[in-house]
Protein backbone atom coordinates (compact mmCIF):
# COMPACT_ATOMS: atom_id res chain seq x y z
CA UNK A 1 0.00 0.00 0.00
CA UNK A 2 2.74 2.50 0.53
CA UNK A 3 4.71 1.44 -2.23
CA UNK A 4 1.80 2.46 -4.08
CA UNK A 5 1.50 5.90 -2.70
CA UNK A 6 5.31 6.38 -3.28
CA UNK A 7 4.98 5.85 -6.87
CA UNK A 8 2.39 7.87 -7.08
CA UNK A 9 3.99 10.91 -5.64
CA UNK A 10 6.89 9.94 -7.95
CA UNK A 11 4.38 10.18 -10.67
CA UNK A 12 3.37 13.85 -9.88
CA UNK A 13 6.68 15.13 -9.09
CA UNK A 14 7.40 13.57 -12.34
CA UNK A 15 4.65 15.71 -14.39
CA UNK A 16 4.93 18.80 -11.60
CA UNK A 17 8.58 18.92 -13.37
CA UNK A 18 7.39 18.06 -16.68
CA UNK A 19 4.90 20.90 -16.66
CA UNK A 20 7.82 23.36 -15.11
CA UNK A 21 10.21 22.30 -18.10
CA UNK A 22 6.87 22.78 -20.55
CA UNK A 23 6.49 26.73 -19.16
CA UNK A 24 9.56 27.55 -18.98
CA UNK A 25 10.32 26.12 -23.14
CA UNK A 26 6.75 28.28 -23.95
CA UNK A 27 8.03 31.25 -21.92
CA UNK A 28 11.67 31.18 -23.98
CA UNK A 29 9.82 30.29 -27.51
CA UNK A 30 7.54 33.10 -27.11
CA UNK A 31 11.01 35.60 -25.96
CA UNK A 32 12.60 34.45 -28.72
CA UNK A 33 9.84 35.20 -30.98
CA UNK A 34 9.34 38.91 -29.63
CA UNK A 35 13.02 39.20 -30.32
CA UNK A 36 12.90 38.04 -33.49
CA UNK A 37 10.25 40.23 -34.25
CA UNK A 38 12.13 43.48 -32.61
CA UNK A 39 14.93 42.80 -34.60
CA UNK A 40 12.84 42.04 -37.98
CA UNK A 41 11.22 45.76 -37.47
CA UNK A 42 14.39 47.95 -37.28
CA UNK A 43 15.59 49.42 -40.16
Amino acid sequence: MSSLAHERQKTAALARSLAVSQAAFYVYVSASKRTQARAANQP
